[in-house]
């Protein structure tokens, strides 16, 4: 029950989905001083669980035309919950 407590993981990957189930804040509430965002924009993408997120995707050779932190592909959502070793479904 307390594995984990107090660990902060980071992700540089294709986003972050923070409304998927697997990164329901439950009872936890932020911690002081987050979520903490780059923009207004990324705010969306945070929660009590999820306290940071930003996008470096103007920094890319070829800009994507999403410059949020949101996950488009699903993949930086699963690598996430596979660090944090939340249990998760994914596609056959």
């Amino acid at each position: 029950g307390q594995a984990g407590a107090g660990l902060k993981i980071g992700i540089l990957d294709s986003g972050i989905d923070s409304a998927h189930p697997g990164f329901a804040p439950g009872e936890l509430v932020a911690l002081p001083g987050f979520p903490l965002t780059d923009n207004e924009r990324d705010l969306a993408h945070t929660n009590a669980k999820v306290i940071v997120a930003r996008s470096y995707a103007s920094l890319f050779a070829r800009p994507e035309p999403e410059l949020s932190a949101r996950d488009n592909s699903g993949h930086g959502t699963a690598v996430a919950m596979a660090a944090a070793g939340t249990p998760h479904e994914s596609p056959r």
